[in-house]
């Protein structure tokens, strides 16, 4: 109990709110309280439970949104799901067409953002394999139960309860949080289960359970390493862009595209910025549109809309600007960048009612582009004598 008492308060002081609930639900089943005071201890729990998620409200109602436009997510793919990685691929899309509707509350509004988690490991696994998964997780969670059960049910030392205490606490944060995305917290969740497994076997198993976890982790653990090289590698391809040697930049861009063996979706964006950035739209195009296929943005959108307007398309980027709106309306770029369309291409009578909606909009977070923008567009409907 001290050790786990000890986790909770790291936890506090870390914010992480997620692990502060599943550390106290993990207090709640393994602690001795289960059998002595259990009902004070419960109410505490409950109480500061509460307290964690009043912290952060707007992070805890954003999520809430995020469950609300993923259960059409769900509708939609019931069966066999939007497959692995389909949730940080499709999401924004549902997220663009509930705010199309127009059927949101202003808090919603002000919570949108470009998201590619669920922000609950076990309702992201639902949407990605759908039915089968609803069943394998009814599976797991009924023999987590058997075994948990058999575990509070016989004397056992030390190192088991620790094990039981970080298993039970990850679990649980994995109702609030995508702790499974990340490769530590799973190699450890892994460990704390081969570990409980193994306690309830007549002969230790420690090798063939450490030889399992290998076989699962070792191959993500190297796709890691080779990531974080390839990104250290895009960046020095964005730093020489930056500091202004366009020629070695394009040479940097070139080669990692020939050569990386796995490509990356941050290379395709980096490269469709530069690539914008010297007047290559067409090719900047296909970039893009690669990019967005899998990792779908507002930012994103925004960017194919101005390599549209540069390829004298207007109308693709005025749809462009409006889908970027739509996914998350609560920025003022984009809004900002069809009101200067719409001026260019004498669509005045549009110009003015996107600007009058940009005034309207609540502002988010007041910073010196928001301003700027508000000013600019205020300026242009004095110019116009509109009100």
């Amino acid at each position: 109990m001290i050790f786990g008492a000890l986790c909770l308060c790291l936890a506090v002081l870390f914010n992480n709110r997620s692990i502060v609930v599943g550390s106290f639900i993990s207090l709640l089943i393994v602690g001795k309280y289960l059998k002595k005071r259990s009902q004070y201890f419960f109410c505490g729990s409950l109480v500061l439970i509460l307290l964690t998620f009043a912290v952060k409200a707007d992070s805890s109602w954003g999520r809430l949104l995020i469950y609300k436009v993923s259960v059409n997510m769900f509708k939609d793919n019931w069966l066999s799901g939007v497959g692995a990685n389909g949730f940080s691929s499709q999401y924004l899309n549902y997220q663009e067409a509930y705010f199309h509707n127009q059927s949101y509350s202003t808090r919603e509004l002000l919570l949108a953002d470009n998201t590619y988690y669920a922000f609950n490991d076990y309702w992201e696994f639902i949407i990605s394999f759908g039915l089968p998964a609803i069943l394998l997780l009814w599976a797991a969670f009924y023999s987590g139960y058997k075994i948990f059960r058999s575990f509070l049910s016989i004397n056992t030392g030390l190192c088991p309860k620790i094990a039981a205490f970080v298993f039970l606490s990850i679990s649980v944060a994995a109702f609030f949080n995508h702790i499974f995305d990340s490769l530590v917290w799973r190699a450890i969740w892994c460990i704390t289960l081969f570990s409980l497994l193994d306690n309830f076997q007549k002969r230790s198993r420690y090798s063939f359970y450490f030889l399992l976890f290998l076989a699962l982790e070792l191959p993500l653990w190297v796709f890691k390493v080779q990531s974080d090289y390839e990104h250290k590698a895009i960046q020095i391809a964005k730093t020489l862009e930056d500091a202004g040697f366009l020629s070695e930049a394009d040479s940097q861009y070139k080669t990692l595209e020939s050569n990386l063996a796995f490509k990356q979706v941050s290379l395709k964006i980096a490269y469709g910025q530069y690539l914008y950035r010297v007047g290559q739209y067409q090719h900047a195009l296909t970039q893009v549109n690669d990019a967005l296929s899998q990792y779908p943005n507002s930012d994103l959108i925004m960017l194919l809309a101005k390599i549209n307007e540069r390829l004298n398309l207007p109308l693709a980027a005025e749809k462009l600007y409006l889908r970027a709106i739509d996914m998350v309306p609560n920025r003022f770029l984009p809004r900002y960048e069809l009101f200067k369309l719409y001026l260019r291409t004498s669509q005045t009578e549009k110009a003015m009612q996107i600007g009058k909606d940009a005034l309207q909009l609540p502002v988010k977070v007041r910073t010196s582009m928001v301003h700027s923008i508000r000013l600019d567009i205020a300026k242009e409907l004095d110019l116009h004598n509109c009100k």
